[in-house]
């Protein structure tokens, strides 16, 4: 009886429910559709839509421009996608006048660079491929214009392929992490903190730039500490300023905007009132932060003024790691060079000890492999018509060893930048002279200078000086006994500067050797 005296609130809460159902069902929708997200990208970046092809594509008309472009949805779901991207092409020939460009729009799997390759020589048109998940994070900040400028960059402007020096965004020029990419997503969703390590310019910035894509839709924090004064408070308001824009991107309403300045208190309530709004609308994942450079806030022990800057750090992730622990609401990824940050317990006498002692699961990002180098040298090439023998190709992983940055500086110098559309192996013998008789002057030999030598401890130096003078054979794992070899033997192999093949040791970059050799220190 009850029940149907208050029918009318029963009703009205039914419909309540309801109506919170569609809109939560609409915004799914929305978000798997790339096609839809496409629609909003390039409306919002300044392009006009004139034509919907009927859920397979767009066709686009920028500002000031008198030929069309298209956009057609990659059908990644089929076994044949590039004949059914072929027939949009043809079908909207007579529409896209002169050089056009084909916009590929794809949800999970881009096109492989086969596909891609033939579609331009088929189509004449300059293909840019568009990760969907790409294009929603611009939507979300309101950055369709200046992104879409980004991901065309290469493919419009640029000469020479490999002529990259900033971390890589767009999937189609990130090679090889296989076997990070599908794993750390889901380590981070469990709540688990991860520090990523590796040498200078090695891609873990890349790689983050990736991870991040795959948190499209959760409130993610990013620091630059090298960007930052190193003060609690100051970390304390830029979490706090990038957590409400996120949520403000993911809809929530009136959400009180943080104070420019935060003491440890209003810090931990505005981020658990955060979170409490996060949780109302139906998600459970924690924030994600992340600190890239982290070693700016945690520096060593013995150097300068590091006593005042470990004190701030330990006020801040005090409290960070509490929150963790007790309301499970963030989790943190940060990057360095070196460990520290999770092995340093004992700071010093008056700061105490680490919070983040042992919390961190330790990942190390070292080279690519002899296959994943090689595609990133034949199929960044192709993009501009540069054609590598394949046993060439194969050839610059024994000098470079697989590091992304050193291998597109051999690949650039071997295609003087662009022009050069032919690689065989003469050429890479020849490039390779070339390096050796100028490390002192060429970028390769400024980077193992800078990047490697100058930054190792003295007993690292004196394992790669031993495994120089050697030569090519190797030397026995045996032979790097004592707990110090030991462990500079350890941190030269997480780096992928050494490997071991067979029991024994080697240096993975025969230009390392050389240089090694013959400027620093044999």
């Amino acid at each position: 009886m009850v029940l149907f005296r208050n029918k009318g609130a029963w009703f009205t809460g039914f419909v309540f429910v309801i109506v919170i159902a569609v809109a939560v069902i609409s915004t799914l929708r929305r978000r798997s559709d790339p096609l839809v997200i496409a629609r909003e990208f390039f409306e919002q970046a300044g392009t006009q839509i004139t034509e919907s092809l009927r859920g397979r594509g767009l066709l686009l008309q920028s500002p000031g421009n008198q030929t069309a472009d298209l956009v057609a949805l990659w059908p990644e779901a089929q076994d044949n996608p590039q004949a059914l991207v072929t027939a949009i092409v043809e079908k909207y020939r007579a529409k896209l006048q002169g050089r056009a460009k084909l916009y590929l729009v794809y949800k999970e799997r881009g096109p492989e660079s086969a596909a891609l390759q033939a579609l331009r020589a088929q189509s004449g048109y300059d293909i840019i491929p568009l990760f969907s998940t790409m294009l929603e994070q611009a939507v979300l900040t309101g950055d369709s214009a200046r992104v879409l400028r980004d991901l065309e960059e290469p493919y419009l402007v640029r000469t020479d392929p490999y002529a990259e020096s900033k971390p890589v965004h767009d999937p189609q020029w990130f090679y090889g992490r296989g076997e990070l990419l599908p794993r750390l997503p889901a380590v981070l969703a469990q709540g688990q903190h991860v520090g990523l390590f590796g040498l200078r310019k090695v891609g873990k910035t890349s790689l983050i730039n990736q991870l991040r894509q795959r948190f499209v839709t959760t409130p993610t924090v990013f620091i630059d500490c090298q960007a930052w004064p190193a003060k609690a408070e100051s970390y304390f308001s830029e979490i706090l300023q990038q957590l409400h824009k996120g949520l403000t991107a993911q809809g929530a309403k009136d959400l009180t905007a943080p104070p420019v300045t935060v003491d440890a208190d209003q810090f931990r309530q505005r981020l658990l009132a955060y979170f409490e709004r996060w949780q109302a609308s139906g998600r459970r994942e924690p924030f994600l932060l992340i600190l890239d450079e982290i070693d700016k806030f945690f520096p060593h022990r013995e150097a300068k003024d590091s006593e005042e800057i470990l004190a701030e750090y330990v006020h801040c992730f005090r409290i960070l790691r509490g929150l963790a622990q007790t309301r499970q609401c963030l989790v943190l990824l940060v990057i360095a060079y070196r460990p520290e940050v999770n092995r340093h317990n004992k700071l010093t006498e008056r700061i105490g000890e680490n919070p983040m002692f042992r919390s961190f699961q330790e990942e190390y990002l070292g080279f690519l492999n002899v296959e994943d180098s090689t595609a990133m040298i034949e199929e960044i090439g192709t993009w501009k018509d540069i054609v590598w023998e394949h046993e060439a190709a194969q050839r610059v992983f024994d000098y470079c060893g697989g590091h992304p940055l050193i291998t597109r500086l051999f690949a650039s110098e071997a295609c003087e930048e662009g022009t050069r559309k032919q690689i065989d192996k003469a050429r890479v013998e020849e490039v390779t002279t070339n390096i050796q008789s100028t490390f002192r002057r060429n970028d390769i030999g400024n980077y193992y200078k800078e990047g490697v030598w100058d930054l190792l401890r003295d007993e690292e130096r004196n394992v790669l000086n031993t495994l120089c003078q050697n030569g090519t054979d190797g030397i026995p794992e045996s032979e790097f006994s004592g707990e110090q070899r030991e462990e500079a033997l350890s941190s030269l192999e997480h780096f992928g500067l050494v490997s071991s093949t067979d029991g024994k040791l080697h240096l993975t970059s025969a230009l390392l050797r050389t240089r090694v050799q013959r400027r620093l220190g044999t």
